[in-house]
């Protein structure tokens, strides 16, 4: 391709386990492809790492040599530079071991354009719908193979196609296949237009306009059908040009094979993404997740905010993190991160007074080894009813040590504290005796 065309890419983002149909890995109602919280703990996917860097990964030019069909280059940022189109390498080796020339359906004639060895002009595009471009056979296929070796949660993001301003209009419907169409295939689009750009020059459109969820696995061979129909009239001339698909990865934190935005602990510390995210998430809010989703060795329960349909918004983010939830501080849609994709950090350890009672007040001063300091988490006045609040995983505090006999020999002021040897326990003087803790809890809000 040696001359200025229009792209038209067609951005797909979608998900799924093993299998090439729908999916609500939550169990909520929403499938997945509409849902921005597949597992329900609050956090939407966006902010797990879901989707990103994505690329594209292999391209049919009909450039090497020219007016073959082979698989024979990428141009993976593709179109951010179209007036200076770059082609590297045959294709990205972390997704394609192998791939074969594409080839046309019997319903089509084709030929190449003499002016341009890499464009096909298609004739005989004779069907008004997909269904009867499938009958017909009228489409454009491509297969590749993954490597054995592929590695992550990766999914196809997105597909493009040119066309190069001198022929009519058609529409496109994309089907994709694991057994080569010995079954039937798994629709992903339907009834995009492909725009005449006569006399406009390049130009650039996108969708995310999806029907179904795939998920790439490896040693697998994909083979995509692109069906063509929708020409204005049957007698005419289409050309057809290159074609490429591209790839995202979804980040997965703890390397367990399940992506974050599926994983209910993404950092396998034993505490769940829902406590973790950076609203006002309670253990007593906490459900048996319903649906796939699950979590890692580290954690002890399959739990998030939400296993029914009624305990969420219109797009899947349950409603207590949503504006005017239980747990909002946000006053917006879910809830951040925190630190459910930091290793080094625990939401769950922490500690609570035997019993609370009167005002509730912040607690003003604090000592952290545990990173949550500051407003984002809102700690220590998170933490209620303390002068001050010290927590830490591998740092330990150490008050004065004193018998109980040198305890009471002192002149104690409210809010004293030491540690009695001879009780074994952290000694507190009330203002009217001392009082010893010895048992550690952790608050209902952690």
């Amino acid at each position: 391709m040696r001359k200025k065309i229009i792209t038209l890419f067609i951005m797909l983002c979608f998900t799924g386990f093993n299998t090439l149909h729908a999916q609500d890995s939550d169990g909520d109602g929403i499938t997945n492809i509409n849902d921005l919280d597949d597992d329900n703990d609050g956090i939407p996917d966006t902010s797990e790492g879901y989707c990103t860097n994505s690329l594209f990964d292999a391209g049919w030019f009909g450039n090497a040599p020219l007016s073959t069909q082979n698989q024979d280059g990428l141009w993976a940022s593709a179109p951010s530079n179209p007036s200076s189109i770059t082609y590297a390498g045959a294709h990205n080796n972390a997704v394609v071991a192998t791939a074969a020339p594409f080839t046309f359906g019997t319903g089509l004639t084709f030929s190449t354009n003499g002016g341009t060895l890499s464009r096909w002009l298609l004739t005989g595009v004779d069907a008004t719908t997909l269904s009867a471009a499938k009958t017909g056979n009228d489409y454009a296929q491509y297969s590749f193979t993954t490597p054995a070796s592929m590695t992550g949660y990766r999914e196809f993001s997105k597909f493009g196609w040119a066309d190069d301003n001198d022929n009519g209009t058609y529409k496109v419907g994309v089907e994709v296949s694991t057994n080569g169409f010995l079954s039937a295939g798994t629709l992903l689009l339907q009834d995009f237009q492909v725009v005449d750009g006569s006399g406009s020059g390049y130009e650039y459109k996108a969708t995310t306009t999806l029907i179904n969820l795939v998920r790439l696995l490896p040693n697998t061979t994909y083979t995509f059908r692109v069906y063509i129909y929708g020409a204005a009239a049957a007698s005419t001339t289409l050309s057809y040009e290159d074609f490429q698909f591209g790839t995202c990865l979804s980040a997965d934190t703890d390397g367990d094979g399940t992506p974050d935005f599926l994983d209910l602990d993404s950092d396998n510390d034993g505490c769940l993404d829902a406590i973790e995210g950076d609203e006002n998430v309670t253990i007593s809010m906490l459900v048996n997740a319903g649906g796939t989703v699950t979590v890692g060795t580290g954690s002890a329960a399959n739990q998030n905010l939400c296993a029914t349909v009624n305990c969420m918004n219109a797009q899947g983010v349950p409603n207590m993190v949503n504006s005017g939830g239980t747990a909002d501080i946000g006053n917006d849609v879910g809830q951040g991160a925190g630190s459910s994709q930091n290793t080094s950090i625990n939401a769950c350890i922490c500690y609570k007074p035997s019993t609370i009672s009167g005002t509730v007040l912040n607690t003003p001063y604090g000592i952290s080894s545990l990173g949550r300091a500051g407003g984002i988490s809102n700690w220590p006045m998170v933490r209620k009813g303390a002068w001050t609040a010290m927590e830490s995983k591998t740092k330990g505090f150490v008050p004065n040590r004193l018998t109980t006999v040198q305890k009471n020999a002192l002149v104690p002021a409210e809010g004293m504290m030491v540690y009695d040897t001879t009780l074994d326990c952290l000694s507190i003087y009330d203002g009217s005796g001392w009082k010893c803790f010895s048992n550690q809890t952790c608050p209902d809000n952690l």
